[in-house]
């Protein structure tokens, strides 16, 4: 993981690594701010009370905190345990899991180019991460779009082909999964065919470029629809448009039906 200049600003999350506790403090060093050390006040460890400050942080801990104060000239780092949300938590510790894979694939790359990593970062990562926020967000939008993600940022078209290849190696696009339960029944003398008409016209669209999904019997009349997509955007929108598709059908040959999300 690259190391960042000086010190980090009030309010910002940060991964840490736990030095030391003693009976009113534990010690954790940033592992983004080149180890500066910052202090986590036993009131700030836990949002319930703490009877032994052990019992939350151990020597070699890896944690994430929140940067309540920063004095640069002396060096002090305050930080909080307690004011971390789960979900903080979880997105900071994905974040540096990110940048430290993206920073090996970087590696991986500039050994084959014969450069040096560091000035591999100045000339390569470090203007990736101004344009997208991080070299790994770059690596993975290139797995779809190809070499023209570094071209367009002024990078050669050497170094272009061989970060995509080292990408599509490497990176798996993350995708989400969501499902829902359509109900169809019909009493019509054809109303077998048109659900099963209905269903075989939902499932195809659920397929398109960016997704795949599936309809099952649950027991009939109900089904369910299940979706993988990039994001919940368009999963969503998938979903929406399969399960109308299907109750459209039905509904116009006489029939009835409805969906519910899960």
């Amino acid at each position: 993981m690259r190391v960042k200049k000086g010190f980090p600003s009030s309010g910002d999350i940060v991964a840490c690594t736990v030095k030391s506790v003693s009976s009113y403090a534990a010690f954790a060093s940033l592992d983004e701010y080149n180890n500066h050390e910052g202090m986590i006040h036993i009131s700030e460890v836990s949002t319930k009370w703490v009877k032994n400050i052990r019992d939350h942080v151990k020597e070699g801990r890896k944690i994430v905190c929140k940067v309540l104060s920063v004095d640069s000239r002396k060096g002090h780092i305050n930080l909080s345990l307690r004011r971390i949300t789960s979900a903080q938590e979880k997105t900071k510790l994905e974040e540096v899991s990110q940048a430290n894979k993206a920073e090996k694939l970087l590696e991986m790359v500039a050994k084959d180019m014969n450069v040096e990593l560091n000035i591999a970062i100045e000339t390569i990562a470090i203007p990736l991460e101004d344009q997208y926020g991080a070299l790994y967000y770059a690596l993975e939008d290139s797995v779809d779009k190809g070499e023209k993600v570094f071209t367009d940022e002024g990078i050669s078209a050497e170094w272009a082909k061989a970060l995509v290849e080292v990408a599509k190696k490497n990176i798996v696009p993350p995708t989400v999964t969501i499902s829902g339960v359509l109900t169809l029944s019909s009493e019509m003398p054809a109303g077998l065919e048109d659900i099963k008409k209905a269903l075989l016209e939902a499932e195809k669209a659920t397929k398109e470029k960016e997704t795949q999904g599936e309809v099952v019997v649950i027991a009939a009349p109900r089904y369910r629809i299940k979706i993988t997509a990039p994001d919940y955007k368009v999963a969503e929108s998938t979903l929406k448009r399969a399960s109308e598709t299907a109750i459209s059908i039905v509904t116009k040959a006489g029939g009835s039906g409805a969906f519910q999300r899960k």
